[in-house]
């Protein structure tokens, strides 16, 4: 009996679980391989969506590098996390190479956006779809992607140096963007190429953002297209169509020094009411909006002036830093020219209308020319009458 029991203990096999029992019960419960099998169909023996399942359990688990998902499959209880035994050789390179194949001709934005919306779905939230927000990232990353390199293909992945938001300039990179409701559950998502504009990307969601949002029941005009300055082109304004936005219209337009400046000349502030801090938290900022319009392109938008008392703050102590080094600069330009001596008027005029119109970024120089004086030492010890030095210094 003990040789049996150690036959069958020696053709056992041990792994720890630890939390990707839960992983793949959330993975079930938000039906992740039904969606990805929806949207990339095959006639592989493992299905796409239990494919991507267990990818997703290999990152939530430490991130082996892709080529190793066949390592980790024999590492773990496949039948538990996935719901049916696989053998781990099912998941080879090969397999690898297929499945992510598929998952490209599909189109991995729509792969992306269907998971998500299931996702979305699958819980008992009430998920507020008036409001959809989109920004970019940069991921930086080290090697030399001969793969991605920059071709004339326009619709090649480009892993290449932009502009780096990590302030890694040194690095490639390409781009993440993401379109989410209800704050950050996301609904459309993607990489782009590291050099690629976010004014030509907003451009590309906003084609088929009106199509996409209609497939779930939102017309245009029924959500808020939420996104940065760099949204405000005449391409993306004529792009967004009958659809509502907010964006913050950047400084390089002279309606935006307009609208404020006749906000500031009004004084007419409304101001915006606070939720109140949590305890231990420092006070939070106090705002108030004045309403205004500014024209673009032959076209009119509601704008909205928006005052902060702690950027004031910010602006004061940075405009008391300015005047101060402003004034120290402007004391050392005169203490410079108050040791020059000048013998003639004309000299002295010059060197004094110089100083006059040069002077520190936020001080100038009132300079006016005094004739000063001086008498010269005895040459011997008579007196030479007529002996002196007359000469010109400016009163600064």
């Amino acid at each position: 009996m003990d040789d049996d029991i150690r036959a069958i203990l020696e053709g056992m096999s041990t792994s720890q679980a630890g939390h990707l029992p839960v992983v793949a019960a959330f993975l079930r419960r938000i039906g992740l391989a039904g969606a990805v099998n929806a949207a990339v169909p095959s006639e592989m023996n493992v299905d796409i969506g239990t494919f991507v399942s267990l990818m997703v359990l290999d990152t939530l688990s430490g991130r082996s590098p892709i080529y190793r998902l066949e390592k980790f499959a024999s590492s773990v209880d496949t039948g538990l996390l996935l719901g049916k035994d696989v053998s781990p050789s099912a998941f080879n390179d090969t397999t690898v190479d297929r499945a992510l194949d598929a998952i490209y001709e599909a189109g991995t934005e729509k792969v992306f956006s269907q998971v998500a919306f299931r996702a979305a779905s699958a819980f008992p939230l009430d998920v507020d779809t008036s409001h959809v927000h989109f920004d970019t990232t940069s991921v930086s990353v080290w090697g030399d992607y001969p793969g991605c390199a920059e071709e004339d293909d326009p619709e090649r992945l480009k892993v290449t140096y932009g502009h780096s938001k990590d302030r890694r300039p040194d690095l490639k990179q390409f781009l993440l963007k993401m379109l989410c409701v209800h704050r950050n559950i996301p609904i459309i998502g993607g990489c782009e190429s590291g050099n690629e504009s976010d004014k030509n990307i907003n451009n590309k969601v906003l084609t088929h953002l009106s199509s996409y949002m209609a497939s779930h029941g939102l017309l245009p005009g029924a959500f808020v297209y939420v996104v940065d300055s760099a949204f405000v082109t005449p391409k993306n304004l004529e792009a967004i169509g009958d659809n509502l936005f907010i964006s913050r219209l950047p400084f390089t337009y002279k309606e935006a020094d307009r609208v404020v400046e006749e906000a500031v000349r009004r004084d007419v502030w409304i101001a915006v009411e606070n939720e109140p801090p949590s305890p231990g938290s420092r006070p939070p900022a106090n705002y108030r909006v004045s309403e205004g319009a500014v024209t673009l392109y032959g076209r009119e938008y509601r704008a909205v002036v928006v005052h902060s008392d702690a950027h004031d703050k910010r602006r004061k102590k940075k405009l008391d830093r300015l005047l101060s080094e402003s004034l120290a600069e402007a004391g050392a330009i005169l203490e410079d020219a108050g040791r020059i001596e000048y013998f003639c008027r004309e000299d002295a005029a010059a060197a004094a209308y110089k100083l006059a119109r040069e002077g520190s970024s936020c001080h100038y120089c009132d300079c006016a020319v005094t004739e000063k004086v001086t008498y010269a030492r005895w040459l011997t010890g008579e007196l030479a009458s007529g002996v002196a030095d007359r000469r010109l210094d400016p009163d600064v």
